[in-house]
């Protein structure tokens, strides 16, 4: 079981804890202050385990999972950024007037999604390795849609925003969202993307990286203009050890609060002597 699944069930049994905790406390007030909340305690750990959000001044947000066949990427960046990430591929997204032709998407972003990769080099452990698109969508920039998981990533380039086809949209309202896929049988080593050189700034990327779905890490790049995003390779073990170190420290907890309990209950008890 991933960790992704195991953490809401570790939440609420955290919470359950502290309610018991609370009414224990209640009927046997000696109880040392370091051992009355185990619950909580786990959950602010959780809390700290869970890959949080990057912070808005990034300019990409990259999401990478590692499966056993493939590498999955997504990312994340305003549409009006695509053209100097990217390459001229994006140049064609608007008018010159910056309107976006919502209604040309409706059948299939496929092919716009390879044009848009197609001057990105990729590389796995130093081969050359080709990624196909899976979807490109755009959602207006103000909808903040979460994306910190490959399951938001996969909801980002799937679920469609209802933006009106009859009326043109400014690329500067939209929030780019795509998605790309490479199958391998050996999808750990270290991954590279060779950005084109456009001419941009220095681009600003946090990037988060899963292994099969389990968190593994986020990371803060700075990569300059026709630079190489360097996506470290993850240990097969490292998103396991941290789900059953979770698990483990949830059961070392609550067998804390059981032996306190029972020390206490038996001190409480009259003496038949």
């Amino acid at each position: 079981m991933g960790l992704l699944h195991i953490l809401p069930k570790i939440g609420r049994l955290a919470l359950r804890d502290g309610r018991c905790w609370t009414q224990f406390q209640r009927r046997r007030p000696g109880l040392s202050s370091a051992l009355r909340w185990p619950g909580f305690a786990l959950a602010i750990l959780m809390l700290g385990a869970w890959p949080a959000a990057a912070e808005e001044e990034q300019d990409l947000f990259l999401i990478v999972d590692r499966t056993d066949r493939a590498v999955e990427i997504f990312f994340s960046a305003g549409a009006e950024t695509l053209s100097p990430l990217l390459g001229p591929a994006a140049d064609g997204l608007a008018a010159r007037d910056g309107a976006v032709d919502v209604g040309s998407f409706q059948n299939g972003t496929f092919d716009l999604g390879d044009a848009l990769f197609a001057d990105v080099a990729t590389a796995l452990n130093g081969t050359p390795l080709v990624f196909e698109a899976m979807s490109v969508m755009f959602h207006p920039e103000d909808l903040g849609l979460p994306f910190a998981t490959p399951l938001d990533g996969l909801m980002s380039i799937e679920v469609c925003s209802a933006l009106p086809s009859d009326t043109p949209v400014r690329l500067e309202t939209l929030t780019a969202y795509a998605g790309y896929i490479a199958y391998t049988d050996a999808p750990g080593g270290a991954l590279s993307l060779h950005l084109p050189e456009t001419g941009r700034e220095a681009l600003r990327v946090s990037l988060t990286q899963f292994r099969n779905g389990r968190f593994v890490g986020t990371y803060e790049r700075e990569v300059a203009d026709g630079g190489v995003l360097d996506v470290p390779g993850p240990s097969p073990v490292q998103g396991a050890f941290l789900s059953k170190t979770l698990v483990a420290l949830a059961a070392l907890l609550n067998v804390i609060a059981l032996g306190c309990a029972t020390v206490i209950d038996r001190r409480a008890r009259p003496s038949l002597a």
